[in-house]
């Protein structure tokens, strides 16, 4: 994942891995039934172009994430944030009108480790 810091020192522009969970886990998914997103990760970020460690403990952080769905024809995308009421868990959430695909959840690290929780209820 894109990983950037403006506040730093130096602005610090590189990439970074996020494990994130999807659950529950289940190759069938029914209308009405609530998925939650989460991450869990370390506050210390190893960056992948620089080699640098990057120490994000108690300092805030924010996870971008766009909904699509898929039409009918395989072909085309549309924006699928209005098909879900959006329940943070663990951090706040926020949206920019430029982007209607795009959902952005923002936190601050704590000590040790950068959490983020999200359950996406199926509004019909």
């Amino acid at each position: 994942m894109r990983f950037s810091c403006t506040n730093c020192d130096n602005e610090l522009y590189d990439r970074t891995s996020y494990s994130a969970l999807i659950s529950p886990q289940t190759n069938a998914i029914n209308i009405g039934d609530t998925l939650n997103f989460s991450s869990i990760n370390s506050s210390l970020f190893e960056l992948e172009f620089t080699n640098q460690s990057y120490d994000n403990s108690n300092a805030p952080i924010s996870f971008k994430l766009a909904l699509f769905k898929v039409e009918a024809s395989n072909q085309d995308a549309s924006s699928a944030r209005e098909q879900f009421e959006l329940i943070p868990q663990i951090g706040e959430l926020s949206f920019r009108d430029i982007f209607e695909n795009e959902l952005i959840m923002h936190n601050d690290c704590a000590d040790e480790v950068c959490q983020f929780s999200l359950d996406f209820d199926d509004t019909p």
